[in-house]
């Protein structure tokens, strides 16, 4: 089946690659898949451009706390029990970026051979919230029950990272980076996408 061609600098790709847990969650989750539809527009005669990124991250739980090497604790900083968690930590994102291209060649057209940087905001969905990060961290909950009675939850997300392009034909292959931060109750949950994948122009 042949590949559309977009044109005008408009975008689609798809790419898979780890999530890495960093802070709070850190303690409780290894490093999982994470998945990246980026759907966006480039300027062809400048740097900026826009870009929608829907993304799923999958965390492992950990047996143990990273920390302490048991399966129970204080809630790493609040009152409140922690318990190691038997699900997989889910988040769903959608996020609208701005982006900023840096081609080694200085031409804005078409697939690019270069840098980039991206930065914005959105959502992040979090399933199985309740028995997932309001378990294995109660500050998530301002400390006041070791679980939520929320089984998902959504909130405001933010992201800035960057990556690198390599341009053939209408076609990049993209290596990227980004740092998400979402703002759960009482402390942030935040991993980083490391993400290998295809646009198609």
């Amino acid at each position: 089946m042949p590949v559309k061609h977009y044109g005008n600098g408009f975008y689609i790709g798809l790419g898979a690659g780890a999530g890495i847990p960093t802070e709070a969650i850190r303690e409780a989750y290894d490093p999982g898949l994470a998945v990246q539809v980026p759907i966006g527009w480039d300027a062809p005669t400048g740097p900026l451009g826009i870009r929608a990124n829907l993304g799923y991250t999958r965390l492992d739980p950990r047996k143990t706390f990273r920390s302490t090497g048991s399966t129970t604790g204080i809630g790493f900083g609040s009152s409140g029990s922690a318990f190691v968690a038997n699900n997989n930590a889910q988040i769903w994102s959608a996020l609208a970026d701005l982006k900023l291209r840096f081609p080694f060649n200085g031409h804005y057209e078409g697939a690019t051979t270069g840098l980039y940087a991206v930065a914005g905001g959105g959502v992040n969905y979090f399933h199985d919230y309740n028995t997932t990060f309001a378990l294995t961290n109660p500050e998530f909950n301002n400390g006041s029950t070791v679980t939520s009675t929320k089984s998902s939850l959504t909130r405001g997300a933010l992201n800035a990272g960057g990556g690198l392009s390599l341009g053939f034909g209408m076609t990049e292959v993209f290596l990227e980076s980004r740092y998400v931060t979402t703002f759960t109750e009482g402390r942030r949950a935040s991993y980083v996408p490391i993400i290998l994948g295809l646009t198609f122009r």
